[in-house]
């Protein structure tokens, strides 16, 4: 129950997000809706298996997707919101990611000079991988950029779009840095161009 009541709290709390976010977007009739239907949301909760059409069903699982999906909202609504605020006139690359997805819809790549690509990118100095921006193939030289600065990597294993590509060595039990944040520790011993996933990175 404790759960549930702390999940009902995030879903509220994100919506607050939310409702701050598209304020001077939505009309007013639809604002209105939204407010009185997590109003009564917040002082019904989400249903319990006291309730006898309940009774058989599971709520935490429905009540966490719920949650999430609410959080994931608002960090779109913020990230779209920050993108159009950036005056990007005196910026050459202009790329945003949505929990670590790329957006192609709120970037602005810039002109690049013909044949130069982006196939990755690095935030911070300390980090030790890099997020590809699309598919990348076992075998396939992979450049990073860093600020205005690339690198050349040759990828080792194929990896997914949105995942992590190992841009220097990193020794098991070492530190795995993305966007400047510890991330969690290697597992195993990891080279230039490996896969960094699940399968090489414990919390």
């Amino acid at each position: 129950m404790s759960n549930l009541i702390a999940l009902r709290d995030r879903v509220v709390s994100n919506f607050r997000n939310f409702e701050a976010l598209r304020e001077d977007v939505d009309p007013a009739w639809l604002a209105t809706l939204r407010r009185e239907a997590i109003e009564r949301f917040a002082e019904a909760g989400f249903p319990t298996r006291k309730r006898e059409d309940w009774k058989y069903t599971p709520v935490d699982p429905i009540a966490r997707a719920l949650a999430e999906t609410a959080a994931r909202r608002s960090r779109i609504f913020a990230s779209r919101r920050f993108a159009k605020a950036v005056d990007i006139s005196t910026m050459s690359h202009f790329l945003v990611f949505v929990d670590g997805s790329f957006a192609p819809d709120l970037s602005s790549p810039g002109a690049l000079p013909d044949g130069a690509v982006v196939d990755a990118i690095m935030i911070a100095e300390s980090d030790n991988v890099a997020t590809c921006l699309h598919d990348i193939e076992s075998g396939a030289p992979v450049t990073v950029m860093l600020g205005r600065d690339t690198q050349r990597v040759t990828a080792a294993d194929p990896i997914p779009r949105g995942h992590k590509l190992a841009v220097r060595d990193i020794a098991e039990g070492e530190s795995v840095m993305k966007y400047g944040e510890i991330i969690g520790k290697a597992s195993a011993n990891i080279v230039p161009g490996n896969h960094v996933h699940t399968h090489n990175v414990v919390d």
